[in-house]
């Protein structure tokens, strides 16, 4: 474990191993990426439940919704790892992928979204309203995330001579230019997230329904769709500007993760067009 004061182009808080555990007498390392998504997967359920009401859908289904997206989030993350890292895994093999590899945000998002439809259809709750609940809960999580890549040493930035800039020490974790300074892309990301989560959670608690009303004072989808083009945005930013590691197939011209940027711009203008179409008389 290797660690130092925070910027000030100093060495960064690197701490890739927390501790190691045995199990069945195989120990296995608990590294500061899984401890930050275990503890961003907790976060994320706990503002899922106590957001739920605002949408007068059940705590216990809400959960349940979250519960599905998150299982099919984390596989459709490591599929889209291992389809990014497409040359590597022919190089070295599956295996080391598997056990040792990352996970992508955007693959856990394109299958977490069907599976917690499909789930909310079955139960007959309006997908849109549970999207706009998770939304906060989705962004929060994902903060949590990124300050675990940060510790981790993975998704780091380019050089830069900002006087943040943050310098990783030589580590078999880290695989970027050790001793020179880098932006923190990393907390960028978190921060940026943590305040997309705060303006999403206040706009869904400020168009809470009355008694009498429409389940929601806010067209159903929209604080998704919010999210989606300004995180998009910055995404989109952040890997044509800021992001320094290798991203797998085509990073070097125009990365993976700033298409599926695209993607979700587009998304989100059309999930915001449609939600704010006016409604038909008695629809």
């Amino acid at each position: 474990m290797l660690a130092a004061a925070p910027f000030g182009k100093s060495l960064a808080p690197m701490h890739p191993i927390i501790t190691q555990f045995t199990i069945a007498g195989v120990t296995r390392p608990l590294t500061s990426y899984g401890l930050f998504a275990i503890l961003g997967i907790l976060s994320a359920l706990a503002a899922v439940a106590a957001l739920a009401p605002s949408r007068r859908i059940r705590r216990d289904e809400a959960v349940s919704a979250a519960v599905i997206g998150v299982c099919a989030g984390l596989v459709g993350a490591k599929l889209l790892f291992l389809a990014v890292s497409l040359p590597d895994l022919l190089a070295s093999g599956l295996a080391p992928h598997l056990e040792n590899g990352g996970l992508v945000f955007y693959g856990g998002v394109a299958a977490g979204i069907p599976a917690a439809f499909f789930w909310l259809r079955h139960r007959q709750i309006a997908f849109w309203d549970f999207a706009d609940v998770a939304t906060p809960a989705l962004a929060l999580g994902h903060a949590f995330g990124r300050v675990g890549c940060f510790l981790f040493g993975c998704c780091y930035g380019r050089p830069t001579d900002l006087p943040w800039g943050v310098t990783y020490p030589p580590s078999p974790f880290f695989a970027g230019p050790s001793g020179v300074p880098l932006h923190p892309v990393q907390l960028y990301e978190a921060a940026f997230e943590l305040f997309m989560a705060a303006v999403s959670a206040v706009l869904l608690l400020c168009t809470k329904p009355r008694e009498t009303d429409e389940p929601a004072r806010c067209r159903r989808g929209l604080i998704f769709a919010v999210w989606g083009f300004c995180y998009g945005a910055f995404r989109l930013t952040a890997e044509l500007a800021f992001r320094g590691d290798d991203r797998g197939l085509g990073s070097a011209f125009f990365p993976p993760s700033a298409w599926l940027s695209v993607l979700l711009l587009a998304g989100a203008i059309a999930v915001a067009v449609k939600s704010l179409r006016p409604r038909q008389p008695g629809g």
